[in-house]
């Protein structure tokens, strides 16, 4: 019994912090293969902002004739000319804008996919810590029943009890000894989980025993514009809005700037005239006008789609998000209740055992009451710590809906 009574005491007695352990894990995440495709990300749309500022490239364009053309002075055998656009103001502001939203979407990418890196570790992490709690708390029972056994055993031979009440606690016992070995079984498959939710093998992860006590989850409302995942809407949206823009600058009359040069052989009419070659040169001022519109009526329509597809999926994104957010609060006020009634009962549980422990001087049957009570016992700390892992996720639910990646356990 003194065995059994110890055994229980660890299981009810203070529980280990989370620690450094599953903090460095989150560390290992953010650095994970996906976080730094995000990041990497932001750096090729900064510099395409830094792009916008430029002048489009010098236009260099060169010809020679097969035949040399007939000129008045003589005979032009090639030219070339260099160019410099001129890009409207307004286009460049355009494009400016629009990739100013591409940089705010991929930071909030960025953002994003921290969160979804450190959730799902932790989620993981509570996966193997619930596997923990559960052998604990079997290993407790499978103690508990082989003293009830060998209680039963003894009163059996001294001819205080049944030979089926024997038989049917051998039976619990058995019973209890193989979901034991599942449960044990399932430990490289949970391990194998977290290794892939950070992304890294762990020869060394130690797993505590107990749970942290969970901070105060919000029961406000929270606002979704206040989030990354409403900046990157907001910048894919405005990406598009001024990729419009840009269409219709590009659709304008295009003015480059520059000199033409030609190459002439002069006519030959007197010993006063060089018969070299001349190079020429003129100011150039080059002005396309586009005569139809049809590919920027198509550009148009295509991004008119686009962006209300990208609306959409974020209404819907929205919905959902607003929709997890309730379900979290609910989740975690469910753990708080089970955790609570879990409470009243071992308190109750508690103060039977030491009722019946100033009985066991005088009256044998309270022996297996005792080992009722410690049955029961560890069911209910077995309940109330999964209250706790309820809470536990429904708060890191809601971290991961406010895209909050930080270590507060």
């Amino acid at each position: 019994m003194k065995n059994g009574w110890f055994i229980l005491m660890f299981i009810i007695g203070p529980s280990g912090l989370w620690g450094q352990t599953l903090a460095e894990l989150e560390r290992m995440a953010l650095s994970a293969p996906q976080v730094r495709g995000a990041e990497k990300e932001v750096s090729i749309r900064q510099a395409e902002v830094e792009q916008t500022r430029q002048w489009g490239d010098l236009q260099i364009a060169g010809s020679a004739f097969a035949s040399p053309i007939q000129t008045r002075t003589g005979q032009q055998i090639a030219n070339f000319s260099v160019m410099q656009p001129l890009p409207w103001p307004g286009e460049q502001r355009a494009e400016k804008e629009s990739t100013m939203g591409r940089v705010e979407a991929a930071q909030a990418r960025v953002a994003l996919t921290q969160a979804e890196q450190v959730y799902q570790v932790r989620l993981a992490w509570l996966a193997l810590v619930d596997w923990q709690q559960s052998v604990t708390a079997q290993e407790a029972k499978v103690t508990n029943l082989q003293a009830w056994v060998r209680w039963l055993e003894s009163r059996y031979e001294a001819g205080e009890a049944k030979l089926t009440e024997v038989m049917a606690q051998q039976t619990r016992l058995r019973m209890a000894e193989g979901q034991l070995q599942r449960l044990k079984w399932e430990q490289n498959r949970l391990h194998a989980a977290l290794e892939q939710a950070v992304g890294s093998n762990l020869d060394s992860l130690q797993v505590p025993t107990g749970l942290g006590e969970v901070p105060v989850l919000p029961l406000g409302a929270k606002n979704w514009e206040t989030t990354p995942w409403y900046a990157r809407r907001a910048g894919e949206l405005d990406a598009l809005s001024a990729q419009e823009k840009v269409i219709l600058w590009q659709s304008r009359p295009h003015v480059a700037l520059g000199t033409q040069y030609g190459i002439i052989t002069p006519y030959a009419e007197g010993p006063e005239v060089d018969n070299g070659r001349d190079i020429w040169m003129l100011p150039q001022l080059k002005v396309s006008i586009p005569l139809f519109f049809q590919t920027t009526k198509y550009e148009l329509t295509a991004l008119e789609a686009q962006y209300q597809q990208v609306e959409s999926e974020y209404d819907a994104q929205q919905w959902a998000w607003k929709t997890e957010w309730t379900q979290a609060q609910e989740g975690y006020g469910k753990g708080e209740a089970i955790r609570q009634e879990a409470q009243s009962l071992m308190e109750l549980l508690e103060q039977q055992k030491r009722l019946l422990a100033t009985e066991l001087l005088q009256d044998a049957q309270a022996t297996g009451a005792m080992l009722q009570a410690e049955e029961a016992l560890i069911e209910v700390h077995w309940r109330y710590q999964q209250g706790l892992s309820k809470q536990w996720m429904a708060y890191w639910q809601a971290s991961y809906l406010l895209a909050d990646s930080s270590q507060d356990q």
